[in-house]
Parts: structure tokens; sequence; C-alpha cells
């Protein structure tokens, strides 16, 4: 189900957030944190992007963990100081592992 569907429900909804790990940092405990908080029935887990697209790899990543959960995931993209390829690059990839995008 895509978020704007949830969100358009009557039913409360709860997400959490994520923040990747710093460049250079392993994935692991992010992963644990996915197990984790999917156990808890979230209706979504948003990833950030970090500062100026420091992290938009593990973001990915991070997403496609989500997704392996069985939930939605919503990806935030900064696209402050990213050249439309780098942007266009990543939303290709982010559809690859199914999670659906849209730009407003």
């Amino acid at each position: 189900m895509k978020i704007i569907d949830i969100l358009n429900t009557n039913k409360t909804t709860i997400s959490f957030e994520l923040f990747p790990p710093k460049p250079n940092e392993p994935l692991d405990d992010a992963k644990t944190i996915v197990r984790d908080v999917s156990a808890l029935n979230p209706s979504f887990i948003s990833v950030t992007y970090g500062a100026g697209g420091s992290t938009s790899k593990t973001t990915v990543e991070i997403a496609n963990e989500v997704q392996k959960a069985n939930l939605p995931a919503l990806a935030h993209l900064t696209c402050v100081g990213a050249d439309k390829q780098t942007i266009s690059a990543t939303l290709d990839e982010l559809k690859s592992h199914n999670i659906t995008t849209s730009l407003h």
C-alpha cells in the first residue's frame, strides 16, 4: 500500500523515522533497528537522506530493509547541491527496490 493511501484512511497512523549511520560506519545497527521497530507494526518507516545527501547510498539500502520487513518505506531526498543525474540515479535505485517514488 502506498503511504498516501495509508494517510488517507480514517485510521490512526504511527510511523518512525530512522537516520542512517554516518558515512563509513556499518549498517548493522540500522538493520537491527528496522527489524525491532517493524515488530511494533508501524504504518511506515521513513529514512532520512543526510545533510547534503551525505548518506544517500545508505538511505536507499535502509529503505530497502524496511521494504523487506513488509512495511512501506519513505525515503527523504535532499536535492540541495545534487545534480539531476544524481537525483535520477537515486530515484532509479529506489524504484529497483520497489520503493514508490513521486515528485512534488
